[in-house]
């Protein structure tokens, strides 16, 4: 995205502006200032985001059995195919995944990120939770096995902070495919890890930019690095849940990337980017080169969604029906893109509209302004659908 000096100002005086955000204890809502609208005037660049419905996509009762177990694996790649030939103005399904992948060639690998956050819970909880639905990275392997040709070995699933459990995703995952996951506790693992072995481990030899110094509890400096996985892939393809963070609003395409980053002291999981370094490290950690340049699509499982971080029945994110989302109780969407940011901003749009319904509280969105900044994508903060004028999103019903 090319900004002028005048734009860029524009988007540092907005930023600042946002730094705080006063409390209403009346009603537990942020007040936000009001939005300089004026800030996209100049310019043309657009993003597209595609929200596709489908109300056969899912049958659960939010009561009975594994969630997973009532997603109609058709009717998603239905859904899939039908957002990719809006979002790349193709008319044939195969013609829209080679506008997506491109830059594909033969002996290519690609690395498939879903959120499976809540996959080391027992098997009750997972129940309740929510993570992307292995049905959502079927109809993503189809597209690219299909259509692309990628054979199944050159595709790998990973999320380096969880483990990625048989019994709850990779038996509901037909394809011969990579799994790449956390570390266990064994001696082995122990021993790779120690020795920096294996696809999970960092790759020395790419650091990540962080513009604030990460430490740990003791205050040591802690170096950040990409994983071997990243490095070897030349493909990247982000599979967010519509999901709230109890200290942003939205855990989306950009924080599912803290299931990315390995650490100098070989922690696996990233609590040092949280707390006040928060912010800048979902930015900076985006804005590395083999996660900027290699990300060819989005596609965030907004099936059921989940609004709130916890109830007083559950202490973590759980499935609910929804009361302000136009298309029903249970979304049964998807959200399709090539923009991050542009993706990430729709999901706000829709948490904190549903998060005032209920009277809760809603933080803050101003990493995604730094994101716009660094040219990772484009941010609106809007009331209502109709005024996103930078980011066009466009909704599909089948």
């Amino acid at each position: 995205m090319n900004f002028t000096r005048r734009l860029f100002l524009k988007i540092l005086t907005l930023a600042g502006a946002i730094l705080y955000f006063p409390f209403n204890k009346k009603n537990k809502i942020f007040a936000f200032p009001a939005l300089d609208k004026s800030i996209y005037s100049e310019t043309d660049e657009k993003s597209y985001v595609i929200c596709v419905h489908n109300p056969n996509a899912t049958s659960w009762n939010y009561k009975t059995g594994y969630y997973i177990e009532y997603i109609n694996q058709e009717e998603i790649n239905k859904m899939l195919d039908k957002a990719l030939l809006a979002l790349t103005g193709e008319k044939e399904v195969y013609l829209a995944w080679k506008n997506v992948m491109s830059k594909y060639k033969p002996g290519d690998k690609i690395a498939l990120k879903p959120n499976f956050n809540c996959a080391d819970k027992p098997y009750a909880r997972v129940c309740q939770e929510i993570m992307t639905a292995p049905q959502v990275i079927n109809a993503v392997i189809k597209g690219l096995t299909q259509y692309i040709g990628v054979p199944e070995k050159d595709i790998y699933i990973y999320d380096l902070c969880r483990p990625i459990p048989y019994n709850i995703i990779r038996k509901y995952i037909p394809y011969n495919v990579n799994f790449i996951e956390k570390p266990s506790h064994s001696i082995l693992d122990r021993i790779k890890i120690k020795l920096k072995i294996g696809l999970a481990a960092p790759d020395m030899s790419a650091p990540i930019e962080m513009r604030e110094k990460i430490t740990d509890s003791e205050g040591n400096f802690i170096t950040c690095y990409i994983p071997k996985l990243l490095t070897e892939c030349q493909h990247l393809i982000n599979l967010p849940i519509v999901k709230y963070h109890q200290f942003l609003v939205v855990t989306g395409p950009l924080k599912n990337h803290f299931g990315t980053v390995r650490f100098s002291n070989l922690s696996l999981y990233p609590v040092y980017l949280h707390g006040k370094v928060l912010h800048k490290s979902i930015v900076d950690l985006n804005r590395n080169p083999h996660i900027k340049n290699k990300t060819r699509l989005v596609v965030a499982d907004f099936l059921f969604g989940s609004y709130d971080y916890k109830t007083a029945e559950h202490k973590t994110e759980v499935k609910r029906k929804w009361k302000t989302f136009p298309m029903g109780e249970t979304p049964n969407c998807l959200l399709v893109s090539k923009d991050p940011v542009a993706l990430e901003s729709v999901m706000y749009f829709y948490l904190i509209k549903e998060r005032k319904f209920h009277g809760l509280p809603i933080g803050s969105d101003h990493y995604l302004y730094d994101a716009m900044k660094f040219g990772l994508g484009i941010h609106e903060r809007v009331e209502s659908e109709e005024e996103f004028k930078s980011i066009k999103l466009i909704k599909i019903s089948i």
